[in-house]
């Protein structure tokens, strides 16, 4: 398997809720990018919770001071991303269950997500050059396209506003998510650095901000600049949001996946437990199954094949409260403890 992890998108444009799981950079949790895409690298599932393996949760979807979530998905007046896109190049699950696969992350199919708010004919024929790009593989074509939008929007919101910075951070995934990862690089970048002085160093805006250039920087192997910024971020999530939000969890996921595909084993294990816990606390089903698939493929690396099959015993007990044993994720799941199990006797 590759590392490069999975992203979830939180734009609700499909109903068929598309997810899949990567194996390295992290989970973005968003709804901010443009164009559905799956760029090729991974194998299909038809199942639906994920999992990732790969360096972080990254949500794109803002938050107040008071820690509530701000769902812009889908709306558009910052250069008209109105597609929904999720987690980039990797595995695609269409169903409702969890898989795990190869990539940069797993991605929701659909198309063009129609806009709850009207769009300007620049901004439709902006998001239909974008489409006609992603659709025909020309990716290098993209980043002169979304400077040229980037311009337009500047010129009509300016540059330090949340409109613009959500522009920024749509723009950024939909490179992560095509494997244009310098390019991401620089609009995660400048999106943080309009945070930051729009709303402070400790705002839950910056810390998204974090989180976002955090997984960016994963594929280009700037590791340590990644475990910074999350780190940074957890310290902001944890002081404004408290230690049991799930928002914490997402960054502990990300830690974890950062260590282990850094080899940092005795790092990750204490990461993806703090996760679990949160996960188990606040009920979130497909994040718990997400994150100890992830924790299952740790021990994997290290062809630790008994606590490998301990992991997954608890998996497959969670998956059967959760589902049924006939649910395809189940049936993935009970395939892939008979490949464990078969390993463990060579």
């Amino acid at each position: 398997m590759s590392h490069h992890g999975h992203s979830h998108d939180g734009g609700r444009c499909s109903s068929s809720q598309h997810h899949g799981s990567g194996a390295g950079h992290g989970h973005s949790h968003g709804g901010d990018s443009e164009l559905s895409h799956h760029g090729g690298h991974g194998h299909s599932h038809s199942s639906g919770a994920s999992s990732s393996h790969g360096h972080g949760h990254s949500h794109d979807g803002g938050h107040d001071s008071h820690g509530h979530s701000h769902d812009n998905h889908g709306h558009s007046h910052d250069g008209g991303h109105g597609h929904s896109h999720d987690g980039g190049h990797g595995h695609s699950h269409s169903g409702s269950a969890s898989g795990s696969s190869s990539g940069h992350g797993h991605s929701h199919e659909g198309g063009v997500c129609p806009s709850s708010v009207p769009v300007s004919p620049e901004q439709q024929k902006y998001m239909s050059k974008l489409q006609e790009l992603v659709e025909a593989q020309r990716f290098d074509e993209l980043p002169p396209v979304i400077a040229e939008e980037a311009a337009r929007t500047i010129s009509e919101v300016g540059r330090n506003s949340d409109a613009y910075v959500k522009f920024l951070q749509r723009s950024g995934m939909l490179c992560f998510q095509l494997g244009l990862y310098t390019t991401a690089e620089g609009y995660g970048k400048e999106a943080l650095e309009i945070l930051t002085a729009m709303y402070g160093p400790d705002d839950l805006h910056t810390a998204l901000g974090r989180l976002n250039l955090g997984l960016y920087k994963c594929p280009l192997d700037k590791h340590q600049e990644a475990e910074a910024l999350y780190l940074s971020a957890l310290v902001t999530r944890v002081k404004l949001l408290g230690k049991e939000h799930r928002d914490v969890a997402q960054v502990y996921h990300n830690l974890a996946l950062l260590y282990r595909n850094t080899a940092q084993w005795s790092k990750a294990g204490p990461q993806y437990e703090r996760s679990l816990e949160i996960w188990h606390r606040q009920r979130a089903i497909q994040e718990w199954m997400i994150t100890q698939r992830d924790y299952i493929e740790m021990f994997e690396l290290q062809s630790k094949w008994t606590e490998a099959l301990e992991q997954m015993d608890k998996l497959l007990k969670f998956t059967d409260a959760a589902v049924t044993k006939s649910h395809p994720i189940y049936e993935k799941f009970a395939s892939d403890r008979d490949e464990i199990v078969a390993k463990m006797s060579k």
